[in-house]
Parts: structure tokens; C-alpha cells; sequence
């Protein structure tokens, strides 16, 4: 216990340290912010041009989610007008920043400048790693990219695609940022309702994904060949594998993204001050209930309180503290209903 209490002690004496060097927690957070955005840029450009669009002749094209998908439907339709000479890597690299420019004014005026800023940066350094990851011309990402392919073949990359583009997505929401796109409507409404965004972005690529599958479809028809059926099917086969990738990325943006992960706690304990601490520590609402116990008949109070997981590990010890011998029940909540306390992002 004497170690946990001093655990405790240093991470306040930290917090209180940081309070006051304002300029010094400011230059601090922002460079953790900036290097959070810069990883989550380049996990999501390995990602997709290693796995899902490596523009090697022989590999199939996966569609992506967000932007990168959006892109990839323009350069489809591209194709299917006859315009196959362009630089494929360079326009995915222009068409996911120049998508992501409407968005950023939802951004911008619905959520928050400091969150329009970050979202802003993480989307032009997206940019610059797609067009500079081109396994075509660098052997060693070539050579990666073949692994994968030989080895755990299409279900292979749409895994490893999957999960960078998933811990891509998380990285970002958790430095109240996003790494634009669907990213941002999911984020924005995921605040407003209160509850887990990995949903709302799955709506949104199913509906980029059937747009997808019918231009691919029409190019493969135009092709011609005597294997224009085979293809055909291959084209239609390649949705279930990027509803994989769909499913697999949400699961990894919501099991890494807490901030909207709700809690209801319940705390049954002797202390009758413990609700007002918690109230003072952890800014949402506490109901208190008066119990008795059966087996010992003594009187005890039984506080229920819902917090977002990532407040959970304070309030416990807060709890702790206060009652090391507390019954702590904690209940995972899919959504919640009325006014509950969001920390606001800038």
C-alpha cells in the first residue's frame, strides 16, 4: 500500500510541477502531439501502400477506408475514362489532401482549432509519406510488401493493413486529434452522442466500398479478354476481404480510442465522505444509495457514478485511498443517454 501512495505522491508532485511551468507543459504537450501525428502518418501510408494499393503489376488493389479511399475511387474512375497514364502514387498523394479540405472546416468549426491544427498536419504528412513509400521503386519496401504477399497472401495484407491503419486512426484520437477524413465526421458525432466512433466509419466505407466494387467492376468489363468473368468475380470476391479490413480497423480504433468508452462504477463502503471526493476529483455526477448489509447488518453507502475508461484508474485510486476495503463493481456501458460531461477539445 505505502508503495502505491507513493506512486501516487510523485505523479501529483509531477502534475503540480508541470502546473506551474506553463510554457514548459505547453512546449511538452505539443511536441508529444506532433510526434504521435507524424507516427500515426507514416503507420497509415505503410500500411496502405504496402498492402492495400502497392502499385506492383500482379498485386490486387484492396479498396482503404476514409480519404484514402475516396481517392482511390477517383483514380478508378480515372481509369475508366480512358486516362491510365497518370502517376497513380502521386495522385492518391494529392487527392487524399485535397478530399480532406471540406472536412477541415467541420473540424476547424464544430470540434476545435487545436484539433483542426493536428488533424491538418497529420493529413499533409500522410500526403507526403504515400508519395514517398512507393514499393515500386524502393526495393526494400518492395521486398516487405512480397513477404506478406507470398506468405499470408491477400488475408495477410488486409490484416497487417487493418491494424496499422487501425492504431493510425487511435493514435491521433488520442491526442484529441484525427487523421482526417471519415476519421473527423466519426470523431465529431462520436462526441456529440457520447459513445464509440469506430461505427460511424464503417457506414461510411461500406457506401465508398460499394461505389468502389461497381467502377471496379465496369473497368474490368471494359478490359475485354477471354477472362473477363474470372476477373469479374475476383472483383466482387475482394468486398468480403475489405470488409475484413473494415471490421478489423474499428476493432482496433475502439479497443485503443478509451475516451469515449463509458464506465458505470459502483462503490459499496462504510465512508459516507468518499462520494464528495470523488465528485471534487472526477467531473461527473455521483448517486448516492443507503444500504444495509444482510450478513452484517451494518449500515453502508453505495455510490454509482459513470465515467470514460481512460478516468477510470484515477477514480480507483481515489478509492483506494479513501477505502482500500471498498466493493468496486465496474460495469463496460455500450451508450449513454442524457448530460454527461465531456472534456472539451480545443
Amino acid at each position: 500500500m505505502a508503495k502505491k501512495d507513493s506512486f501516487i505522491k510523485r505523479r501529483k508532485d509531477r502534475i503540480d510541477w508541470m502546473l506551474d511551468h506553463p510554457v514548459i507543459k505547453f512546449m511538452l504537450e505539443n511536441l508529444w502531439a506532433l510526434f504521435m501525428s507524424t507516427a500515426s502518418a507514416f503507420l497509415f501510408a505503410f500500411g496502405f501502400k504496402l498492402f492495400m494499393n502497392p502499385g506492383i503489376d500482379g498485386y490486387t488493389t484492396i479498396m482503404s477506408g476514409g480519404a484514402a479511399g475516396i481517392s482511390q475511387v477517383v483514380v478508378l474512375i480515372c481509369r475508366v475514362c480512358g486516362w491510365e497514364t497518370i502517376n497513380e502514387s502521386l495522385a492518391l498523394s494529392i487527392l487524399y489532401f485535397v478530399i480532406n479540405i471540406p472536412i477541415m472546416v467541420l473540424a476547424f468549426v464544430g470540434i476545435g482549432k487545436r484539433f483542426a491544427i493536428y488533424t491538418l498536419i497529420n493529413i499533409a504528412t500522410v500526403s507526403l509519406f504515400t508519395a514517398l513509400i512507393d514499393p515500386a521503386k524502393i526495393e526494400l519496401f518492395k521486398e516487405i510488401a512480397k513477404f506478406v504477399n507470398e506468405n499470408g497472401l491477400l488475408l495477410g495484407r488486409v490484416l497487417f493493413a487493418a491494424v496499422c491503419t487501425g492504431l493510425s486512426s487511435a493514435l491521433t484520437f488520442l491526442i484529441d486529434a484525427s487523421s482526417g477524413g471519415v476519421d473527423v465526421i466519426a470523431f465529431y458525432i462520436g462526441l456529440k452522442r457520447k459513445t464509440l466512433v469506430g461505427k460511424y466509419g464503417l457506414i461510411v466505407n461500406s457506401i465508398t466500398l460499394g461505389i468502389f466494387t461497381t467502377l471496379d467492376c465496369i473497368h474490368v468489363l471494359q478490359s475485354g479478354g477471354a477472362s473477363v468473368t474470372t476477373n469479374v468475380a475476383i472483383t466482387v470476391s475482394k468486398v468480403f476481404f475489405t470488409i475484413l479490413y473494415f471490421v478489423i480497423t474499428t476493432i482496433v480504433v475502439d479497443r485503443v480510442n478509451n475516451k469515449n468508452q463509458k464506465i458505470k462504477v459502483e462503490v459499496v463502503t462504510d465512508k459516507p465522505n468518499l462520494g464528495k471526493e470523488l465528485v471534487v476529483a472526477i467531473p461527473h455526477a455521483c448517486t448516492l444509495t443507503n444500504a444495509t448489509g444482510v450478513f452484517s447488518g451494518k449500515t453502508k453507502y453505495v455510490f454509482t457514478m459513470v465515467v470514460s475508461r481512460y478516468e477510470l484508474k484515477d477514480m480507483l485510486a481515489i478509492i483506494k485511498e479513501i477505502d482500500s476495503s471498498a466493493f468496486v463493481q465496474v460495469v463496460p456501458l455500450q451508450s449513454i443517454l442524457g448530460r454527461f460531461h465531456v472534456k472539451s477539445v480545443r
